[in-house]
């Protein structure tokens, strides 16, 4: 009674680290408010990653209160463009993502398929 009990062995997780409950308070000084996100890695590198390794987990997201992270910001990004240097150096230069269309033509080319669509039915 108020129990589930499974009647199949569970498939085993790939990650063999038990999960650490994780606390709302900041991960440099401990304080509960005023918390931001904070990511390890940052996107513009995240994104060069191989599939297998942008699974939408959160390892690389910590709490950090506003204090800490006005004294991590400015090493963290000195860092990240030292490693893109390095890359770049290293790769030559990356090309540019193709450009986005603005939002007009995008309204426009939604407001096109509507119309096309009502016409069709």
């Amino acid at each position: 009674e108020g129990r589930i009990v499974l009647n199949f062995e569970p498939a085993a997780v790939d990650d063999a680290r038990p999960a650490a409950p994780r606390k709302n308070e900041c991960v440099g000084c401990g304080r509960d408010t005023h918390l931001t996100r904070f990511y390890v890695v940052p996107y513009r590198f995240r994104r060069c990653f191989p599939k297998a390794y942008k699974v939408n987990s959160s390892h690389d997201v910590v709490a950090l209160c506003l204090g800490c992270r006005d004294v991590v910001d400015p090493a963290y990004r000195r860092r990240a463009a030292d490693l893109e240097a390095k890359l770049l150096a290293a790769e030559g230069p990356v090309p540019p993502p193709p450009p986005r269309p603005d939002a007009t033509a995008r309204t426009a080319r939604g407001a096109a398929r509507t119309l096309a669509r009502d016409k069709r039915g």
